[in-house]
């Protein structure tokens, strides 16, 4: 099991702040086309041949959750759009995990892989792995690849761990693949990973130590105030989009 540096918490104060009325359009849109899509899933079912009824519902209720997963990284794509300092990165972000890096991670102390470099390989053989977003603030010199969870409880912790260990694997090539694809020099980027937890729950000492993270740390990562906000502003969108396609 790999753990990382945390996320430390700042006077929210001292950042940027997202305006929530320039997004709050876009967010209630996303919300619609979400579950307009998931409608269309569920009514392009036909009769279920053991109930021998419609299935649409059923589908409606399987689609959703995984439709609604999509539209949280796509809440980040809303947000750069209307913050200068703050480039969001989700197209091609495919990363090797080679066990040797593996067995590199598990060996030694997290505090010793600050700064630790490996090579991206664009067409990587074996086991591959896809973080949700990689965050990237010019002005503050940081980046976090991101993996949202729409409610980490209900995932065991051996997969908890192996997505901490894809993460820590992943972001040791961040510097490198800035480099490699978009022909910039990356070697000072401060590199982070967090799994973000959609639920807004509290979270015990057991996920933090796995490296979850709740909606509030968002403000932290990407160096401006509101993110958590807009990511509950976009929930009460969709919980409110939900009871209109379930109707």
């Amino acid at each position: 099991m790999t753990t990382t540096t945390q996320i430390n918490n700042i006077n929210n104060n001292e950042l940027p702040e997202l305006d929530l009325n320039l997004v709050r359009q876009e967010l209630e849109q996303l919300a619609r086309d979400t579950v307009d899509k998931t409608l269309e899933q569920a009514r392009s079912k036909g009769v279920d041949p053991v109930l021998g009824c419609s299935s649409g519902l059923a589908t409606f209720y399987v689609m959703m959750p995984r439709n609604d997963g999509l539209a949280q990284e796509k809440v980040l794509d809303i947000i750069a759009t209307h913050i200068k300092d703050l480039v969001v990165i989700n197209e091609g972000l495919k990363f090797g995990i080679d066990p040797k890096y593996l067995k590199l991670i598990e060996s030694n102390d997290p505090l010793n892989m600050d700064g630790i470099m490996i090579d991206y390989d664009p067409q990587p053989q074996g086991s591959t792995y896809r973080p949700d977003a990689l965050i990237i603030n010019p002005h503050s010199n940081k980046a976090c690849l991101l993996d949202f969870k729409r409610q980490t409880a209900t995932i065991e912790t051996t997969k908890l761990n192996s997505i901490a260990d894809n993460l820590t694997t992943a972001s040791a090539q961040v510097r490198d693949f800035i480099y490699k694809v978009y022909k910039r020099k990356a070697v000072d980027l401060d590199v982070r990973w967090a799994i973000i937890d959609c639920s807004d729950q509290t979270l015990s000492n057991k996920f933090k130590e796995l490296g979850v993270h709740g909606l509030d740390s968002l403000d932290e990562i990407c160096g401006i105030k509101n993110v958590a906000a807009a990511y509950r502003l976009a929930r009460d969108f969709m919980a409110k989009e939900f009871s209109r396609g379930e109707t």
